[in-house]
């Protein structure tokens, strides 16, 4: 089983089958947006989502286990001269349950906005901070999100004088052994 799907789903552990190898990544925080037009200060980058990878727990025949995908945290809104900015939004966990045990990671967290806008923490755990943004001094432009390593569940950038973009959803894994 193998699944990018977000939110709840149950999967049915097949006959003759006592123990699986899960691994869960959690969903990335959405990148900050630039504070306002003409300030010039770049967005932090959301962290990553935790992880988990190959996690071996017991279960039972006709046990369901319920996977939970966390969604992507969105991007900072970027609203216009002197409205403000915003912070990406947090991105959501991802879990495997089973009656023997619970495999879960929280999701990273939104990068700040402009002025400029600190990075996102990581999600737990192995999660990775998003960057910071750069002052006007510096160039002005939003940090990267984090970058995990996996391919899953990296936080979105922050943009220079624009909205920052959405985390990468959650995912989930579990094989028979």
């Amino acid at each position: 089983f193998s699944s990018g799907t977000i939110g709840v789903q149950t999967v049915t552990v097949p006959a003759g089958l006592f123990e699986v190898t899960v691994s869960v990544y959690a969903a990335g925080g959405g990148g900050g947006s630039a504070f306002h037009t003409g300030d010039l200060h770049g967005g932090g980058g959301g962290g990553s989502g935790g992880y988990i990878e190959t996690q071996t727990i017991t279960v039972t025949p006709g046990e369901e286990l319920t996977v939970n995908i966390g969604t992507g945290g969105a991007g900072g809104f970027y609203p216009g001269f002197q409205a403000g900015g915003n912070n990406g939004s947090s991105g959501g966990t991802t879990s495997v349950v089973a009656a023997s045990a619970t495999v879960s990671a929280t999701g990273g967290g939104g990068g700040g906005f402009g002025a400029p806008g600190a990075g996102g923490a990581g999600g737990s755990p192995n999660g990775v901070n998003g960057s910071a943004g750069q002052s006007a001094a510096q160039g002005g432009n939003g940090g990267p999100g984090g970058q995990n390593g996996t391919g899953n569940g990296n936080g979105g950038n922050a943009n220079r004088e624009a909205s920052g973009s959405v985390g990468a959803n959650g995912f989930v894994t579990i094989t028979g052994s």
